[in-house]
């Protein structure tokens, strides 16, 4: 997937420059939302990761995959831009703006180089993946937008800390309280909603975990794996699975530099390849990726995100406090109404002059 400030810089951005400038702080605060809801997944699958690595069979691995996939779909991405949308004070717009997000989401991320991955659009009544296949995450195609996007982010955190509100609005009173518990359901369905595709999604090959789950059928088969820890040892070449299981690589000679001393410490492999028997793989394509770069941003543009949404909820008329200039404007207000109280308890002016008033006629 694209970073997160690519998403920022031509879906936000991209949405500013169509508005002609005018793009409501409302509707920007939704296209942040459907930037990051198709992300969720796998955010949550990569802080899973390391906590159940060794404590867990390595079969639950390829389950967790496919539920990242299937919850990262279209439909369930849909799911929870309802369950948000309900958070607001207009549901109908805030469901519009966050749909239109997540969909654009994954057509971006559609058009990289990623083997052993693409998007799904077209579940439940296919799970199979879409993908454009058009640069790799390190190009310069993804540099470009990745520096928009952090231009676009500090534009949008200076508007709204110098402006805020009005325009963006949480639900508030009887209607918040009714809207709770359909968002309730909504999010248990996204979570566990999942579990009921898992074996459709296997069934039409994504990532590749039928040819990997099936070990006694692997021989012949293709397969691609991403982004995966690899080196040499006095085995030969190898390459680990998203089970930690490690399959041996003959011929990863042939790219040169691939397993020079110390670069395959620094790297990860994507890798496309075709299996002799089980255990062993013979190279069709490879690629090296440094590590750290991608992730590395990724996690810049996913805080930089959260940070925007966080002060824009902030910043709304919902929650903010009341401005200086309206508390004293009501102090004026209350300074003209007869019989008002002023500072330290003392008549207000036109209290006093009532009070005359009344004596002379007593």
């Amino acid at each position: 997937m694209p970073g997160t400030f690519v998403h920022l810089g031509v879906q936000l951005g991209g949405a500013g420059l169509a508005a002609r400038g005018r793009l409501g702080r409302d509707a920007a605060c939704w296209t942040v939302l459907g930037c990051l809801v198709p992300d969720l997944p796998w955010i949550a699958q990569r802080a899973l990761r390391p906590l159940l690595l060794g404590r867990v069979d390595g079969e639950l691995f390829y389950s967790l995959r496919l539920h990242a996939v299937v919850q990262s779909s279209l439909l369930f991405s849909l799911v929870l831009a309802t369950a948000l949308a309900l958070l607001w004070a207009r549901p109908g717009r805030a469901w519009q703006w966050i749909a239109v997000g997540c969909l654009g989401h994954l057509l971006l991320d559609a058009l990289q180089i990623k083997w052993a991955n693409g998007v799904v659009l077209a579940a439940p009544i296919s799970w199979r993946t879409l993908r454009f296949d058009l640069f790799w995450p390190e190009s310069p195609w993804s540099l470009l937008p990745t520096l928009f996007g952090v231009a676009v982010w500090l534009y949008w955190m200076i508007r709204l800390w110098r402006r805020g509100g009005p325009g963006l609005e949480l639900a508030r009173g009887a209607a918040r309280r009714r809207r709770l518990g359909v968002g309730l359901v909504l999010l248990v369905v996204w979570s566990l909603g999942p579990l009921a595709f898992l074996g459709a999604a296997q069934r039409d090959g994504v990532h590749y975990v039928e040819v990997l789950r099936q070990t006694e059928r692997r021989p012949g088969r293709t397969v691609e794996i991403a982004r995966a820890a690899y080196g040499v040892d006095a085995e030969g070449p190898w390459v680990r699975t998203m089970t930690e299981e490690v399959l041996r690589v003959p011929g990863l000679e042939r790219w040169p530099g691939l397993l020079d001393p110390g670069v395959a410490a620094r790297s990860r492999l994507s890798l496309r390849g075709r299996f002799v028997d089980a255990a062993t793989l013979e190279p069709l394509a490879a690629r090296r990726h440094p590590v750290g770069v991608r992730a590395g941003w990724s996690l810049a543009g996913v805080l930089a995100a959260s940070s925007l949404l966080v002060l824009a909820v902030l910043r709304s008329p919902s929650v903010r406090l009341p401005p200086r200039q309206a508390l004293a404007s009501t102090d004026q207000r209350n300074a003209r109404r007869p019989g008002a109280v002023g500072d330290g308890g003392r008549p207000t002016t036109a209290s006093a002059r009532g009070g005359a008033a009344e004596e002379k006629r007593i």
